[in-house]
């Protein structure tokens, strides 16, 4: 069997209107609160954010560009928190309801093992079996960085391998009419721990950025 690797290429352009270049203050911002919170004994943390690849974001001068957002979670005194960064403004801890920090605690095993697999699928042929596995050059990755006070567990979560269910397959077709394919990583992916994850943050972060400037 022969497994094939493809990536689709494109990518969706906007226009940039200043070409300064801007300093990032937000890594160094969330490591030093990271550090403050391990010298204060708190053990797990969790430093998450969306990265975006393939675009170009529009900037406007004159103005604070807001380019890099960031969140921090952990749990103290029994209590969830969460903290937003980016490079414009500055905001304060706010206690949340989810239990992130016990939900990873108590399945960091299988959250290191688990990962998002890229779309598949497989073309029966007459002596061999091919695999195809595809990616793309634009998508999102949420990312996870989780810290436990002895590792770092870091987890990257493609848009594309996570919602892709069905793909074109072009093979041994002379009119160039796709045949819709399966694929066979779909149902896997929705059930990895990694998901549930993805939701809990989302769900987290979209009531943090409804209040911010």
């Amino acid at each position: 069997m022969k497994h094939l690797f493809l990536i689709l290429s494109g990518c969706f352009v906007f226009s940039v209107c200043s070409a300064q270049t801007v300093r990032n203050p937000v890594p160094k911002m969330i490591d030093k609160r990271a550090r403050e919170l391990k010298k204060n004994g708190v053990t797990i943390q969790v430093q998450y954010y969306v990265d975006c690849v393939g675009y170009f974001q529009t900037f406007k001068p004159g103005s604070c560009n807001i380019f890099d957002i960031r969140y921090l979670f952990w749990k103290s005194k029994g209590i969830n928190f969460a903290q937003r960064f980016d490079n414009c403004h500055t905001y304060k801890p706010v206690e949340i309801k989810e239990n992130l920090i016990d939900k990873i605690a108590d399945n960091l095993s299988e959250i290191k093992k688990a990962e998002i697999k890229y779309p598949q699928y497989v073309i029966v042929g007459e002596r061999k079996n091919d695999t195809i596995s595809l990616m793309v050059d634009h998508s999102c990755h949420y990312i996870f960085n989780i810290f436990t006070g002895n590792e770092k567990i870091d987890k990257d979560i493609d848009d594309y391998a996570l919602e892709t269910k069905e793909l074109n397959d072009y093979s041994g077709n002379a009119k160039n009419e796709p045949q819709k394919r399966h694929n066979d990583n779909y149902e896997i992916n929705q059930r990895s721990i990694l998901v549930e994850l993805k939701n809990m943050a989302e769900k987290i972060t979209d009531r943090i950025n409804k209040k911010a400037p």
